[in-house]
């Protein structure tokens, strides 16, 4: 129900924002005319009148352009509500996240870049999760890796390894996740969270 009031709020001012919009434009043409208008009749009513059709054609011209683009500007400014809307579900979903999960998500990246990691010669840092947690899922993806690799602390959930000669660098945490699904699982997210996106 909140859901589609806000909808019908954000058509609201979307007609809103379009129509003063089409009246700010209207009124300078208008305003166009009548000058031009008053500069024909002092050049002779025929150039006045042929001036002034064409200025009416002109003011149609920019009536229709505008009445065009009011549905793209709608689509616009709905896809701009529902990005605003994915990203701040997804920011409290993956802080309400138990660790386990996070871990699972943020360390899948690592994977496909663990051979940057040549084995035992780097260095972890494990913020916030669990250590012991921390420690089994890095066992099944970085190479050599063991409890003396690892340094934990509490703090905002993140983890980070760094090559011994700092060649090779991966950093995780809620934000890096959210940009992750946001490239890899946006449509489906979007579709879960505010229904079909064609209808948006």
């Amino acid at each position: 129900m909140d859901e589609l009031r806000s909808s019908e709020a954000l058509e609201r001012e979307i007609r809103d924002d379009a129509r003063k919009k089409a009246e700010r434009i209207l009124k300078q043409v208008d305003e166009e005319i009548r000058r031009l208008r008053e500069a024909a009749e002092a050049q002779g009513s025929a150039e006045g009148e042929r001036l002034s059709e064409r200025y009416t054609q002109r003011a149609d011209q920019y009536r229709e352009e505008i009445l065009a683009r009011l549905p793209l500007e709608k689509k616009r400014l709905r896809i701009q509500w529902a990005e605003a809307e994915l990203r701040k579900a997804l920011a409290s979903a993956l802080s309400a996240m138990p660790d386990e999960e996070l871990l699972a998500l943020a360390l899948k990246p690592l994977a496909d870049c663990a051979s940057f990691f040549s084995p035992g010669a780097y260095h972890v840092e494990c913020l916030g999760f669990d250590p012991a947690l921390a420690l089994a899922r890095l066992s099944l993806v970085l190479p050599g890796f063991s409890d003396q690799l690892m340094d934990s602390a509490p703090g905002k959930r993140s983890i980070h390894v760094l090559s011994s000669e700092a060649r090779a660098s991966f950093r995780a945490d809620e934000s890096t996740v959210l940009e992750y699904l946001d490239d890899e699982q946006r449509e489906a997210l979007a579709t879960a969270l505010l229904g079909p996106v064609e209808e948006l």
